[in-house]
């Protein structure tokens, strides 16, 4: 299995009303992106954006962290410190984070997932080797050996999102590429995940992004 060439996709064109924010402490050509939406995520994000850099150097791979960022709080402020790229962007759903973020994506890999360190990216070892095995799609689960649409950790070949596009403003980087596969289902993996438990109250009911994949 061959990995996905990068080079035979367009890359989409940067959004007006998005304002990129970079650290002293950037990264040049990242074969890695950690790409996370953010809302009012003070509490956790310089803890998750440690924990991210942590599994980074475990791994020994070049990689960035993205935070997209719609926050009235100070989480942007608090990741730019802590070592990660910022996006700033108007909020406007879950979905339409991921895909304002995508001209803005370097690496030839990409994670998404939470900022809330419910799920542990300082292991990153395995998603790692899946990915320069030539898979270009693995969907984190909280049980073994089964896909759950709405929770995660969702790593992705960078070409892999730009050919998913986008049709929704909600769980856009779940529901359509677990349930039609955006032309990857050939390369899927399902992975057992760490999972923390969370320490406060979460922002998203389960119940609406669970009913919206029903629905897709």
């Amino acid at each position: 299995m061959t990995a996905p060439d990068a080079s035979v996709y367009e890359r989409p064109a940067a959004i007006e009303d998005v304002t990129l924010i970079v650290p002293t402490t950037d990264v040049p050509d990242p074969e890695l992106s950690i790409v996370i939406p953010a809302l009012d995520e003070e509490i956790t994000i310089g803890r998750f954006v440690d924990w991210c850099k942590e599994g980074i150097a475990a791994v020994g791979i070049q990689a960035e962290i993205l935070i997209i960022d719609s926050s009235n709080d100070r989480t942007a402020e608090i990741a730019v410190a802590h070592g990660a790229r910022v996006l700033k962007t108007p909020k406007r759903g879950l979905g339409r984070a991921y895909i304002d973020a995508i001209p803005y994506i370097r690496g030839r890999y990409v994670l998404m997932g939470d900022a809330d360190c419910t799920y542990d990216f300082r292991e990153l070892h395995a998603f790692i080797d899946k990915f320069r095995a030539g898979f270009e799609f693995i969907m984190g689960s909280r049980f073994a050996g089964s896909i759950d649409s709405t929770i995660g950790i969702r790593p992705t070949a960078r070409v892999s999102i730009w050919s998913c596009g986008g049709g929704n403003d909600g769980n856009w980087s779940r529901s359509p590429a677990v349930s039609t596969g955006c032309h990857i289902s050939r390369c899927a993996k399902s992975m057992r995940l760490l999972v923390h438990p969370r320490t406060f109250a979460g922002k998203i009911s389960n119940l609406q992004p669970s009913m919206r994949s029903a629905v897709f």
